[in-house]
């Protein structure tokens, strides 16, 4: 968890570097979008390097890279006028090229250490602990901006993933663990039971069971190395989502942190989204203590309507919401982000061989990088055209594409596993 942190402290830290220098919300939303562009780029490829056994390699290089990355962005808003910001785009693609993929390898060795029906509360426990990880890191980065700078935070960042993509690396070796999912010497057959025995826990609608993709991969007479993952519907459709899902949560941060600067208290942009993740880990623990599972799309309409109250407590909507209103309205809203980002991560899990899970989760976090690439620059545009209540209510429309996605999902699953119980 230490080794998230910067994921959290480095969107408020950055914005508020890069709006200072250009003066501009569309330019700090094209350089962050490029940021994160450069994590989607790279994701399948370093998925694919950790279930190859390449994995603590890795992450050194990565922290290395992410560190003088960041510090070179700092630097050229201390040495480059304003509006030569365009020129720092190369720059910040780099950078999240070389972001520590904490997230995908952990994710790929979690199956195999707390594997069978463990698996679905171990992901939910795991995104509620990203969550705390996600609440702690804004309150950081706001104490940094108000007692120093916002560079200050945005290198503190960078050190912080050093630091942890080195502690991540020992504690892999300690454990004897080389790569994402090591391969062993089992048979195909007994691997698919493995993934499909994963996956009965982590459905799209109610965790319907993956009988039919297991099927499929049982009988596919491709080896499962050279086919791609998106013949696999599960995991497409798992992918899909997140990407809808990330560029709507990337539209409330970014959407946070500009609401907090134009009131003249930036300082409070990591009060509020620190108020969001709070519901998430109360959202998170709630969902793991439920033996009844929850819908996925319930979870994603539940996102939409937080959302959407929000943006009716946003200008111009709303031009003086009491603070405290908006608080109350992100915590409950955010009880519905942990639990939806975890059944998406055992969704995944379930959906694929186990020796490949990392290349899995490295398309996982391509898509909501992605989401958020194309989220920012977007959500940039409609902060100075509009307002932030615009930007949120775009981020709400998201979050109902998602509901309807998993919903239509979970259907299919239904009949694909209704004729497979038919031709038994």
């Amino acid at each position: 968890m230490l080794a998230r942190l910067n994921v959290s402290m480095l969107p408020i830290g950055l914005t508020l570097v890069l709006v200072g220098w250009s003066d501009s919300y569309v330019a700090a939303g094209v350089l962050g979008g490029a940021l994160t562009a450069g994590q989607a780029l790279v994701g399948p490829a370093r998925g694919r390097a950790a279930d190859r056994g390449a994995v603590r390699k890795l992450l050194v290089l990565t922290g290395i890279g992410y560190l003088v990355g960041l510090g070179a962005l700092v630097t050229m808003t201390r040495t480059v006028p304003g509006g030569g910001w365009p020129i720092a785009v190369l720059v910040a693609l780099l950078t999240g090229m070389s972001t520590v993929p904490i997230s995908q390898v952990s994710r790929a060795v979690w199956p195999k250490i707390v594997p069978g029906e463990l698996g679905r509360t171990l992901f939910t426990l795991e995104a509620t602990g990203s969550e705390v990880v996600q609440t702690t890191g804004p309150l950081l980065t706001s104490l940094l901006v108000t007692a120093l700078d916002p560079g200050y935070a945005v290198i503190a960042c960078g050190v912080v993933a050093f630091v942890g993509a080195l502690a991540f690396a020992a504690a892999l070796g300690s454990a004897g663990i080389r790569g994402g999912a090591e391969r062993t010497a089992a048979k195909p057959q007994a691997e698919t039971g493995t993934a499909a025995e994963t996956g009965a826990d982590a459905g799209t609608e109610g965790d319907t069971a993956t009988s039919a993709s297991a099927v499929t991969r049982a009988s596919a007479p491709e080896p499962e190395e050279r086919r791609t993952l998106f013949a696999l519907p599960k995991f497409t459709l798992a992918i899909v989502v997140t990407l809808v899902m990330m560029a709507a949560l990337f539209s409330v941060n970014l959407s946070l942190v500009a609401w907090a600067r134009d009131s003249h208290e930036s300082g409070l942009s990591g009060v509020l989204i620190a108020c969001w993740t709070i519901g998430s880990v109360v959202g998170g623990f709630g969902m793991g203590a439920l033996r009844k599972d929850v819908p996925h799309s319930a979870r994603f309409a539940a996102m939409a309507v937080g959302m959407a109250l929000l943006a009716v407590l946003l200008p111009p909507v709303t031009e003086t919401a009491p603070v405290w209103l908006v608080l109350v309205v992100l915590f409950l809203g955010g009880t519905a982000i942990a639990p939806s980002m975890a059944g998406n991560f055992a969704q995944v899990s379930g959906a694929v061989p186990q020796e490949r899970r990392a290349e899995a989760f490295g398309w996982l976090a391509t898509a909501g990088t992605g989401g958020a690439a194309l989220s920012m620059p977007v959500t940039g545009v409609l902060l100075e055209a509009s307002g932030p209540a615009t930007s949120v209510a775009v981020g709400a429309a998201l979050a109902l594409c998602a509901t309807v996605l998993s919903y239509i999902g979970s259907k299919r699953a239904e009949r694909n596993d209704g004729l497979v119980s038919a031709r038994a």
